[in-house]
């Protein structure tokens, strides 16, 4: 297990690289592959080297499936004759995930089933279903090629399960053309007699022989594949962006603008009010301007406020009134975690924000934060788990949106208080959450 606890450490640090690498969807590859196997002890094998070979089939730009052959020559540990040796054989079928598709590291996921035969001139055959699974991480030279290290947990039914170790090294090569260069080659337009071999038909200086998008509009900037360009990389191409510097990881709409959800012309991203009642003239910052209309500045016309005079800065209900909670409440986010990871990814930074939002309308009350996980693990390592994934929602609250952190209390509940059924991944992935609570007792 140590040894899957270093390359994880290996494979989260690899996430960080950007540049765009893996093998095309709808192709195949193949890895000749060397390690070492390392037997349970009741098993009476001594760990020995190994030689094997993957073939992949790449589904999409995350999901491979692969068929695996091992070849193991070992000996055994029992003098059980003039010959020890005993020579070992195992075919399984793999699911691989790829953690990222971007980068020279790509993490990936692993697991399958299959069987083994290990036979000896003086111990006989002796033929067994195995399962396992594990991670492991690639690491790009090109689009076809590249170095791959694998970890894996064998468990081999013999009786009683065995557990075993598999540490894999090998080079991995792309073999076959994938969908987007296939459809590519489709779209192109038949070449005619005599034609030059390097014509561009859309004249974007790319040749037509490489041109992934053969029929990009004249003048419009491209890159090496004949695409154009999406410099913000938020799926809108540059000439149709209209918003062409946002930031990375923003939501946007078909213009390539970040979304404005309440409609007072300040973009989400930038928004401090981001639930402002709809015909409210706003600030800069997206929060209502206070005018004759609104003599006390809570956001409520003079007209149906029912509580006038509110101290500035007081947040109010949809009457003009401060907001009063006079018991716990609590409420269930839409956050959920990776097994075993407690970062919150950035597609749930718009659920951090409503939270906060939620919470600066109580700005006296406390804050309790509970952290919660699957069954996946021993429970010592989802104790603190847990309180991790709720130590990250805190952070978040405090650094990016301003919560204070007086107010906030972090608890971790380990598996104990599940919402969903943990025989199930889908019920596994809702108990991977967290909770918020508030509490009057600050008030």
């Amino acid at each position: 297990m140590k040894g899957i606890s270093a390359l994880l450490v290996f494979v989260l640090l690899s996430l960080g690289a950007r540049a765009q690498a893996g093998f095309e969807p709808e192709t195949y590859s193949f890895s000749p592959t060397l390690g070492i196997y390392a037997f349970d002890r009741h098993q009476q094998l001594k760990n020995s080297a190994l030689v094997g070979l993957r073939i992949s089939r790449h589904l999409t730009s995350r999901w491979t499936t692969e068929a695996v052959i091992l070849y193991v020559p070992t000996e055994s540990k029992l003098k059980t004759g003039s010959d020890n040796g005993v020579n070992g054989l195992l075919y399984n079928l793999d699911g691989l995930y790829h953690l990222s598709t971007q980068g020279k590291f790509v993490p990936f996921l692993a697991a399958g089933v299959g069987g083994q035969n290990f036979s000896g001139s003086d111990a006989g055959a002796d033929n067994n279903l195995m399962l396992n699974y594990g991670l492991g991480a690639k690491y790009f030279f090109s689009d076809a090629m590249a170095v791959r290290a694998d970890v894996r947990q064998v468990l081999v039914d013999d009786g009683h399960t065995e557990h075993n170790m598999v540490y894999t090294l090998g080079f991995e090569f792309a073999w076959g053309r994938g969908k987007g260069e296939a459809r590519a080659a489709r779209d192109l337009p038949p070449a005619s007699a005599g034609a030059p071999a390097d014509a561009d038909s859309d004249k974007d200086g790319v040749p037509d022989s490489r041109d992934l998008c053969p029929n990009t509009p004249l003048g419009v900037a491209v890159d090496q594949h004949g695409c154009p360009l999406d410099s913000d990389g938020d799926g809108v191409p540059d000439h149709l962006d209209k918003c062409p510097n946002t930031p990375a990881g923003l939501i946007t709409d078909r213009f390539g603008c970040t979304l404005d959800t309440d409609e007072d012309g300040v973009p989400d991203s930038r928004d401090h009010c981001a639930d402002t009642p709809r015909g409210l003239a706003v600030d800069g910052k997206g929060c209502p301007i206070k005018s004759d209309k609104d003599r006390d500045g809570d956001g409520v016309l003079d007209d149906q406020d029912r509580c006038p005079g509110t101290p500035t800065g007081t947040p109010v209900d949809e009457h003009g009134c401060p907001l009063v909670i006079k018991e716990k409440t609590t409420t269930q986010s839409h956050i959920r975690f990776d097994t075993g990871l407690s970062i919150i990814k950035e597609e749930f930074m718009g659920e951090v924000e409503r939270i906060a939002n939620y919470l600066k309308k109580f700005p006296d009350a406390v804050i309790e934060i509970e952290g919660h996980t699957d069954t996946t693990g021993p429970e010592k390592l989802n104790k603190r788990l847990s309180l991790e994934r709720a130590e990250s929602l805190r952070n978040a609250l405090v650094d990016r949106f301003g919560i204070r952190g007086q107010r906030l209390i972090t608890r971790g509940f380990s598996w104990n208080r599940p919402i969903a059924d943990n025989d199930t991944a889908e019920g596994r992935q809702k108990n991977r959450r967290v909770v918020v609570t508030l509490d009057p007792r600050g008030e």
